[in-house]
């Protein structure tokens, strides 16, 4: 029969072997897989990438669908059709497995697919751009409400 003693130190063994398991994994690299389906359109994705202590942006301007491979220690992607209504699906599976998705159909949707890291936990996130203002012309911009079709036109 262990003792007090004995069993707090397993525990503590097993805690401190625990964590450092962990914070080998956390600096590994992983083969991250981007899936990206939906309406047929171009769209952009900017990835940003943490690998051995760096941070990198890559942006990707390509057609649906479509995939990426990116080998990193985490990855956070943000896909758009930036000047359509449509339909976005995206997938993030790291080493295979799948660890967030998303679905999007909207005017300028969008997606984020992050896995783990510094930006928090893995998840899906999905949403639409706004509608883009538009600026009416002031009053001095307005053509006179003489002019003909030929001094409309630029010069």
């Amino acid at each position: 029969m262990k003792s007090a003693h004995g069993k707090c130190l397993a525990c503590l063994v097993a805690l401190i072997l625990a964590g450092t398991a962990a914070v080998a994994q956390a600096g590994e690299r992983r083969n991250f897989l981007v899936k990206l389906e939906g309406s047929f359109a171009e769209f952009v994705m900017y990835c940003k990438t943490v690998d051995g202590g760096s941070t990198r942006t890559v942006q990707y301007n390509d057609l649906l669908p479509n995939s990426y491979r990116i080998a990193a220690e985490a990855v956070s992607c943000t896909v758009a059709l930036p000047d359509r209504n449509g339909q976005i699906s995206g997938k993030l599976y790291e080493n295979g497995r799948l660890i967030a998705d998303a679905d999007e159909k909207a005017t300028r949707p969008i997606l984020k697919l992050r896995s783990g890291g510094p930006w928090g936990q893995a998840k899906g996130i999905r949403a639409s751009a706004p509608a883009r203002l538009i600026r009416l012309p002031a009053e001095a911009e307005s053509p006179p409400a003489t002019a003909g079709p030929r001094d409309l036109i630029p010069r």
